[in-house]
Parts: structure tokens; C-alpha cells; sequence
């Protein structure tokens, strides 16, 4: 603190200036005040994201849920009590009808063993069991490499899925050979590979 100043005997006060009045209020203030608190603002709204990918989730769980639901529905659907298929009586007439057609087929497509064990002796029918005569193991081996397909076949154009074809071996049975002339091997040929009938067509051949 400043003493007092002497004058002709009086003692005078020095009176602080404005400014440090100020700066004494200042600094008393801040020495004083209550320290302030910090808010922290958080980024962005958290709690909507949240229920955003809540909802998000909840949408994935419930498609999963459901496609899978829809495969099991379609695999119960796809699968086929053997009691509830058709077992619809038939005609020996009808079964040589598809019996010849298939036959037929298996000629054009190329397979002619096939189709020549086939014509070989008549089928037999007994309720919905065929039988077949062959002349040797050979032959039934061959026969029985495409059978499934013929039954198949029968069973379904005939609605009946008792259909079975037995084979039975008969030495007595001859084996009948088709003579093929030069037309059927060329159409033969053609079946197998189309490009034959263009290299018949290009160059004019005759057979």
C-alpha cells in the first residue's frame, strides 16, 4: 500500500484510479466464482440410429424367417406319398401302344440296341408286372441298362406306378438282327451328328 503523501503538514490520501478499481473487481470475481460446468453435445442422434438398425435387424430376421418357412412349405409339397400315386388299371393293348412309341423313339434318338431288345419277343402282362424274354445275360445286361427309363415312361402315360418289368434270361429266344439299308444308316448318322446332312446337302451325295 502507498503511504500518504505530506503536504504543508497534511497528510493527503492517494485515491486509487479507475482502472484499478476495475482490475481489483475483476480479479475478486474471478477468484470468487463458481467454477462452470461442461455439457457434452453429443454427435449426431445416437438414439435414432439405433432404432434404425433395431428396425433395420428386425426386417432381416422376419425375411429369413419367412423365406424359410416358404422352403420348407415348398419341400413338403415336393414330397410324394408312394401310397397316393396313381395305380390305374390298363389294357394289354394300351401298353403295347407305348411300348411301340417308345420304341420308336429310342430308334430315332439313336438307340437302336435299345430299341431292338425291345422288339425282340413280346412282353408278357400280369396285373401290372412285365415280363420280358431275352437270350442271353448280355442282352439282359443291356436291356436293364435303360430300363428305368421305359418304366418310368409306362408309368406315368399309363397311370401306374406298380409298373415293373422283370427280365428273363431264354437261350431259346433268337436274337433278331434288323438289316439296316443305306438310307436308315444315313439317317442314323444324321440323328447322331446333324453335320452329316450338311455335308450331304453341300456336296449333293446319294446313297
Amino acid at each position: 500500500m502507498s503511504q500518504p503523501a505530506v503536504t504543508n503538514g497534511i497528510s493527503t490520501v492517494e485515491q486509487p484510479s479507475v482502472n484499478q478499481v476495475a482490475v481489483s473487481a475483476a480479479v475478486s470475481q474471478s477468484s470468487t466464482a463458481e467454477p462452470v460446468s461442461t455439457v457434452e453435445i453429443p454427435q449426431g442422434n445416437s438414439a435414432l440410429e439405433q432404432k434404425e438398425n433395431t428396425t433395420r435387424i428386425n426386417a432381416l430376421s422376419l425375411s429369413s424367417i419367412q423365406k424359410r418357412r416358404a422352403l420348407e412349405s415348398s419341400l413338403e409339397q415336393t414330397v410324394v406319398n408312394p401310397e397316393d400315386l396313381p395305380r390305374n388299371a390298363f389294357t394289354y393293348d394300351s401298353l403295347m401302344n407305348e411300348w411301340k412309341l417308345y420304341q420308336d423313339k429310342l430308334s430315332r434318338s439313336g438307340f437302336m440296341l435299345m430299341s431292338s431288345l425291345m422288339g425282340m419277343t413280346p412282353p408278357r402282362l400280369a396285373g401290372s408286372h412285365i415280363s420280358l424274354e431275352m437270350p442271353n445275360a448280355g442282352s439282359k445286361l443291356s436291356f436293364d441298362e435303360y430300363k428305368y427309363e421305359l418304366v418310368n415312361h409306362l408309368r406315368k402315360r399309363l397311370k401306374n406306378y406298380d409298373i415293373e418289368i422283370e427280365i428273363i434270361v431264354n437261350e431259346e429266344v433268337k436274337l433278331v438282327k434288323k438289316v439296316f439299308d443305306n438310307n436308315d444308316k444315313l439317317k442314323h448318322f444324321i440323328q447322331l451328328n446333324d453335320n452329316v446332312r450338311l455335308l450331304k446337302e453341300k456336296f449333293e451325295l446319294e446313297f
